[in-house]
């Protein structure tokens, strides 16, 4: 049994309640009869009180809750009173002090934050002191409650430490108040409080903060295919990729590098040459390389730039041009060149062989080296068919098959392909990703308090991978003891988020230490992390 609060400061002719809070232990199950006699004193000037409802059922590993509550007579009254739990053989009790105050000079207190306003970049985090003054003498715990925080991904999370503060009438009391960003977090102005509560007083310290971001709006560009091969007289072309980074949004002009002012010799145009981008948005340009019958066998190189206002950025594409009557030869692509695999399965790139110049052959393909790995963490690789014939001015495929191991990691595969002493080779990009999941850490790793004190652990929720589910927490205490430390924690999380444990003793509570184990779970997905609290004198 507990009471919160456990003291009271009633004004006279008024009430007062306490929160009277039964913890089933070593898996009880049954009915508990209540009682807190009082007083049989007909005179107002009588202080008089009662317990509600006066029997309740606790289940196995559960709680049950009653009130106190405390009509108050006379100013200057002050005492104990005791509130009784009985249950067969079983017998408990918790007592509660109070004192009646004058009526005319109720005590309070109040509360505010020093900074009450805030700026924090994404991703980052801000502190704000938590003052608490007491008025008309008031004097005693003050229960300290953080904002809730939402369950959807990047959503801020709060916490408060202490999460109670015993504050009197000669000294303020504080408490720290941190707002935890994440890189997800929305830009935008959020107004929050916290609140504290002492019996039937409730006040709030409001704090208005922005979250801006940790980088400048900006885009990026990029191109598809990156270099081709072109025979004298025909066309090819490449899509330039712009895409919006950090909330871009605005119009792109394109230019390229000057194409060469001479007879035959190749030129390029770009289509569109403005082009707008949308916050979070992806557009794309054609680039055309174009040559005459008489464009002499090189290689260009084509500079993209895109700009807007003070933003440039630029990406390169090269052009190879071959005579349509020079030695026969063959060429090789890969689609796709850059593959993405969830870890432990597979993925494949169509390998293309093109006779150019008329080629007429076969053509054998082997790969760079697999690893010499037998587990089942290494990646490997395999091209079929390991030969293909080409006729004139004809293709044909291979496929290469990636096997992706259980370790996340990236790397390159080249495929090369010979004919005689023809050889050339296209390089496949791989990134092996790690199916989606979440962190646990809790901290500090250990506490100690003081028996009928409390303390708090924060709990901090990572998701990976593109982990976004909610999240269910739990903690559990052992050895589970009679008047053992109970705890406080969030059902449910989201997958970016920092939250409190609350662990309570009470003057019963044993000395010694405890583990307290905290579990998180989603889905199939579970995490564990231990912690010690230590409960001394």
């Amino acid at each position: 049994m507990s009471a919160n609060p456990d003291t009271l400061s009633i004004p006279a002719g008024s009430s007062g309640t306490s929160t009277i809070t039964l913890v089933s232990i070593d898996g009880f199950n049954g009915s508990v009869s209540l009682s807190a006699p009082s007083p049989l004193c007909p005179s107002p000037q009588c202080t008089t009180w009662e317990i509600s409802p006066s029997n309740v059922i606790v289940a196995p590993n559960s709680t049950a809750t009653a009130t106190l509550t405390i009509f108050a007579g006379g100013e200057g009254a002050a005492g104990n009173i005791t509130v009784y739990g009985n249950s067969g053989s079983l017998s408990h009790s918790v007592s509660i002090a109070f004192k009646i105050v004058s009526s005319g000079r109720t005590p309070d207190f109040t509360m505010s934050a020093n900074p009450n306003m805030l700026t924090i970049m994404q991703g980052s985090a801000g502190k704000s002191l938590i003052i608490l003054t007491s008025i008309n003498g008031f004097q005693g715990n003050v229960s300290l409650t953080p904002p809730v925080s939402c369950l959807a991904i990047g959503c801020p999370t709060y916490s408060v430490n202490p999460m109670s503060v015993y504050l009197n009438s000669s000294q303020n009391a504080t408490a720290g108040f941190t707002i935890q960003t994440y890189p997800q977090t929305p830009l935008a102005t959020y107004n929050v409080a916290v609140t504290g509560t002492s019996g039937s007083l409730s006040h709030n310290a409001p704090v208005t903060f922005t979250v801006v971001s940790s980088s400048p709006p900006d885009f990026t560009i990029s191109s598809n295919p990156t270099n081709q091969t072109v025979p004298a007289g025909s066309t090819a072309k490449s899509q330039i990729i712009l895409s919006s980074f950090n909330g871009f949004s605005g119009t792109i002009s394109l230019t390229t590098s000057p194409p060469p002012l001479c007879v035959s010799c190749p030129g390029w145009t770009i289509n569109p040459s403005s082009v707008t981008l949308s916050p979070g948005g992806t557009v794309a340009s054609t680039l055309t390389f174009y040559t005459y019958a008489g464009s002499p066998a090189s290689t260009w190189v084509v500079s993209v730039t895109g700009t807007s206002g003070s933003l440039s950025h630029s990406v390169s594409v090269a052009f190879t041009i071959v005579q349509s009557g020079s030695t026969s030869d063959f060429s090789m692509t890969a689609n796709p060149n850059s593959l993405t695999i969830p870890a432990g399965s597979s993925g494949t790139s169509t390998i293309v062989v093109a006779s150019l110049n008329g080629f007429n052959g076969t053509v054998n393909l082997y790969t760079s080296p697999s690893p010499l790995c037998p587990s089942l963490q290494c990646s490997y690789w395999t091209i079929s068919p390991t030969r293909v014939d080409l006729t004139p001015n004809s293709t044909a495929k291979a496929t290469l098959t990636m096997y992706a191991g259980t370790l996340g990691g990236s790397g390159n595969v080249t495929v090369y392909g010979t004919s005689g002493n023809l050889s050339h080779s296209v390089v496949v990009s791989f990134k092996v990703s790690q199916p989606p999941d979440f962190t646990l850490t809790v901290s500090p790793s250990s506490s100690s308090v003081s028996r009928g004190g409390s303390t708090t652990f924060t709990v901090t929720i990572n998701g990976t991978n593109g982990f976004n589910e909610t999240v269910s927490l739990s903690a559990s205490v052992s050895p589970l003891l009679r008047h053992g430390p109970t705890t406080s924690l969030p059902s449910t999380v989201g997958p970016y988020s920092r939250s409190t444990l609350a662990v309570s003793t009470s003057r019963s509570t044993p000395l010694g230490s405890y583990a307290i184990t905290i579990t998180a779970t989603s889905s199939s997905i579970a995490h564990t992390y231990p912690v010690t609290l230590t409960v001394t004198r």
